[in-house]
């Protein structure tokens, strides 16, 4: 077991202590867009790594405060308001303060009175008097004439801007109240302003665009990884705690990582290598690799990658772990979760099947499957589908879920998953030996078992009652020819007696006749 620190981060977003590999071009792309833009939309598909772009110690942050940016706190706008209060609040706005305030003292309801624009105008900083600062971060000069100091400028960043639009669907007065003061906050040319989401809610985002200064006009867009930013997200972090990758062994992890499953015309699955790495794949399966390597190892060959870091088994595994969360946050019992997930994102065939947000609770559950980075979530004329974020997951789920079945469940509700997916022969019904030995199983644990535990149960009953009556049935008519068979026998009895002395009386009579002929 590796006992050095492990460089990579596992699902969770990079921090301001951690070094992004293989991300310079693009920090430094959005940094420049976003000074040239002054606000600026920042976006891309879910688990690109937005977050872990801003946030690491060589992210956004750190980049605009080296160019004397005052980086207020992100901010969040997805926070419920109080439950009561004694003015009322814009839930949006208050999010927002609760987030970017750093006096966690003063109360939220005089923030929220004073606005967005008011608090921050309280906690603004101005550049020191001093020569090294005689030109403002952009290169602008002070004003020569006054010496006065100039305002330090500011940036805002919105994380996960969506949630504007699916913390509450319906709030449009509360939405347009919001956007409303933020067109007020950043009327102010000190305030840069980043919105940071995912790119299927940017159409939905349009209409409140107009409201804002500049419209929302300015994007930057960030993909998945390719494969040679794969390998650099790879080999850097190891390389930086003394342990190299050899070149066939970062290939071969890199190549089952954007492997692809198509169907082609015959209606056949084939394998293929897709374009993109997920980031949030790659860091699960080399944080599983690198607490599997062994301390003094300081070489990783193509053998220990096959072996150790084996791609379907840590994806599983990070499913394994990521269920079972859900399942004790939400209430949910994993076991009908994991049902769920394969049976409902996997057809039979192995393809992901695309869901959408349904009436009952699974809405909740879709949402934590997303932000755990199983699913991906997509706009679609109004609607939103969710499906596997990869199609690299559907093996090591299926895979993951039958180990988990087979440690679990019971005996007779593995046979009643195997007797549903044989399309229910009467031959995979229990026998009455398994029914009578698991009936006191069964009454203990009536409420654990699924509606079609029970129709296999119930149907295995009326097969076993079937079977009992056809073997009381072969029972009666077995007696009943044992009977006839001995009536038989005792009238073939009584006949060949009867045969018998017909036959005596017949020699009797004849030796009577002989004798009375010869007197």
């Amino acid at each position: 077991m590796n006992t050095r620190p492990n460089p990579y981060v596992g699902p969770r977003p990079f921090t301001a202590g951690e070094i992004l590999p293989a991300r310079e071009r693009e920090v430094l792309g959005l940094r420049r867009a976003l000074i040239s833009a002054r606000i600026l939309v920042f976006h891309s598909q879910s688990g690109a790594g937005k977050t872990s772009l801003l946030e690491a110690r060589n992210g956004l942050r750190q980049a605009m405060t080296d160019r004397g940016f005052l980086v207020h706190r992100t901010a969040r706008v997805h926070q419920s308001p109080p439950a009561r209060s004694p003015i009322p609040l814009n839930r949006y706005e208050l999010s927002a303060l609760r987030t970017l305030a750093v006096d966690a003292e003063l109360d939220l309801t005089q923030k929220t009175r004073l606005g967005l624009a008011s608090y921050l105008d309280g906690v603004r900083e101005y550049l020191p008097d001093s020569a090294e600062l005689a030109q403002d971060p952009i290169g602008e000069p002070r004003d020569a004439r006054t010496s006065r100091p100039r305002r330090r400028r500011e940036l805002l960043i919105f994380d996960q801007f969506e949630e504007i639009l699916t913390t509450d669907p319906t709030d449009e007065a509360g939405r347009r109240e919001f956007f409303d003061h933020l067109a007020q906050l950043l009327e102010d040319p000190y305030r840069w302003a980043l919105f940071v989401m995912r790119e299927d809610y940017l159409g939905a985002l349009e209409p409140w665009a107009e409201r804002l200064p500049t419209k929302l006009m300015n994007h930057y867009r960030i993909d998945l990884l390719r494969p040679d930013g794969a390998r650099d997200a790879i080999r850097a972090p190891a390389a930086a705690q003394g342990v190299e990758f050899d070149d066939d062994a970062l290939d071969h992890l890199v190549d089952e990582l954007r492997r692809v499953h198509l169907q082609g015309l015959d209606g056949r699955m084939e394998a293929r290598l897709g374009l993109w790495v997920e980031p949030v794949q790659l860091q699960v399966v080399c944080h599983r690799l690198w607490t599997r390597l062994d301390p003094e190892d300081v070489r990783v060959g193509l053998e220990q990658v096959q072996t150790q870091g084996d791609v379907d088994i840590a994806l599983g595994g990070f499913y394994g772990e990521q269920v079972a969360a859900i399942a004790a946050s939400t209430g949910i019992s994993e076991r009908q979760l994991r049902d769920w997930i394969g049976s409902r994102l996997i057809s039979p065939q192995g393809i992901r099947m695309p869901v959408t947000r349904t009436a009952d609770d699974m809405d909740m559950i879709l949402e934590a499957l997303e932000t755990a980075h199983l699913l991906r979530g997509e706009e679609r004329h109004g609607v939103k589908w969710y499906e596997l974020a990869h199609d690299r997951l559907v093996a090591p789920i299926r895979a993951n879920n039958e180990a988990w079945e087979w440690e679990h469940l019971h005996p007779i509700q593995l046979q009643a998953m195997l007797w549903q997916r044989r399309g229910e022969p009467r031959e995979l019904m229990l026998s009455d030996e398994a029914l009578a030995n698991g009936d006191d199983w069964v009454a203990h644990n009536l409420r654990e078992l699924t509606p079609k535990e029970r129709a296999f149960l119930q149907r295995s009953r009326e097969h076993a009652a079937e079977r009992a009556r056809e073997r009381q049935v072969a029972r009666e008519l077995a007696q009943t020819q044992t009977r006839r068979l001995i009536e038989q026998e005792r009238r073939v009895r009584q006949l060949s007696i009867l045969a018998l002395l017909l036959g005596l009386a017949f020699v009797a009579a004849a030796v009577f006749g002989v004798l009375a002929y010869q007197r």
